[in-house]
């Protein structure tokens, strides 16, 4: 099946330096605004720093639902600890070996602030 490569704009994720909670958790959906069905798929986590070009966080997610598209990623201390604005990003490898990654329309944000008042 073909997929438009839109998507709605997942919202801004925010952490502070050394946070391990909360998960973030997406609903992946295909250019109709239908949820990818993730059976047999696995979904890498990835985050650069923005106008960086290596992902600083590339982990393994959760699906927690593959039917409706569901994923989440519980980040550790290492992936929160340098303050910044980055660009988030999920990497479906589907079951065939065929990969799209979400949002495929712009860029979910992900701000890590400082812990300190």
């Amino acid at each position: 099946m073909s997929r438009t490569r839109q998507q709605r704009m997942a919202p801004t994720v925010y952490w502070k330096k050394g946070d391990t909670a909360p998960a973030v958790s997406e609903q992946l959906l295909d250019g109709t605004g239908a949820p990818v069905v993730l059976s047999g798929a696995s979904v890498r986590f990835h985050a650069w720093a923005e106008g960086g070009s290596a992902a600083e966080v590339d982990q393994p997610a959760t699906i927690t639902d593959a039917a409706t598209g569901k994923v989440s990623y519980t980040p550790t201390a290492a992936d929160t600890d340098t303050i910044g604005p980055y660009i988030v990003e999920w990497k479906v490898t589907f079951s065939g070996g065929a990969i799209e990654r979400f949002p495929n329309s712009g860029n979910q944000k992900l701000i890590i602030g400082d812990s300190t008042p």
